[in-house]
């Protein structure tokens, strides 16, 4: 990986970090997501028009970019739900290795090798979340469990997504605009159907947010389109330890056992993901 690309996705790792705890810390997670969300799409559709490179120069990066999107709509809802419902650092230990070992299956069948660094991160993986535990926080915890495994679920369809509809040629602003604002409107379908109304946020916390949600996924994107896929999320996986950290600051007190979890959750990342 060119030392440039190492730069991005360690970046990104702590962006990423960064904004969920952002988010987290909001009175109101579902209105200042929307509007976070909204601000970044906005923001995105505006360095599309500048980028040097075509916004989409085969089909197939539109398709996939749509695809990608409804990942993301699932994520956000997963997010939202599980921010509302239970600590930081154990939600997104969940989401992130979930993600991971949701992957992983699929790899296998698109014939991927396997061997023994890639079974025991797994194991590892499993165990830590497992330390983990699906109640953290008492029942909030529990309610939370549902949301956390969306979440999962839709991170590894929209990373496959996303490294598809680059490799047919998709910029990154623009693949980010296109996926975004199909998950927007997935979540405000959600939203309306649960019966839900936004409430007035904070403006500037809000755009916070948004702006540093897309410098996030942009670090990101650039890092993919020009490295192998194993190494960038190898390393943007490191954002499990930093979103840890970050929940201590805002005050969370994991159990010891929860804390041996992520770390597991996170080492068992950097290997599953080490490039081979």
């Amino acid at each position: 990986m060119a030392p440039a690309a190492l730069g991005l996705t360690l970046a990104s790792a702590v962006l990423h970090a960064i904004w969920n705890a952002l988010l987290k810390r909001s009175k109101d997670v579902d209105a200042t997501s929307a509007v976070a969300f909204a601000a970044a799409v906005a923001i995105a559709a505006l360095l599309a028009l500048v980028w040097r490179a075509p916004a989409f120069p085969q089909v197939a990066a539109v398709g996939w970019a749509l695809v990608a999107g409804c990942g993301e709509g699932g994520y956000f809802i997963g997010l939202v739900g599980s921010l509302e419902r239970a600590p930081l650092g154990w939600s997104y230990a969940w989401m992130r290795g979930g993600a991971l070992l949701v992957a992983w299956p699929a790899g296998l069948l698109l014939g991927e090798p396997v061997d023994g660094l890639a079974v025991a991160a797994v194991v590892g993986m499993l165990a830590g979340l497992a330390l983990l535990g699906g109640a953290t926080g008492g029942v909030r915890g529990g309610r939370a469990l549902p949301y956390v495994l969306t979440a999962a679920l839709s991170i590894a369809v929209y990373n496959a997504c996303y490294k598809l509809s680059l490799g047919a040629g998709a910029s990154p602003p623009a693949l980010y605009a296109v996926s975004m604002a199909v998950g927007l409107g997935i979540q405000a379908l959600y939203r309306r159907r649960r019966g839900g109304r936004l409430k007035p946020v904070a403006l500037g916390p809000a755009l916070l947010v948004g702006v540093v949600c897309l410098v996030a996924f942009l670090c990101y994107l650039v890092a993919l389109r020009t490295s192998p896929s194993a190494a960038v999320l190898t390393l943007r996986n490191t954002s499990i330890v930093f979103t840890f950290i970050l929940g201590w600051a805002l005050g969370e007190r994991p159990r010891p056992r929860e804390a041996a979890g992520a770390l597991l959750v996170s080492l068992g990342a950097v290997l599953l993901g080490w490039p081979r």
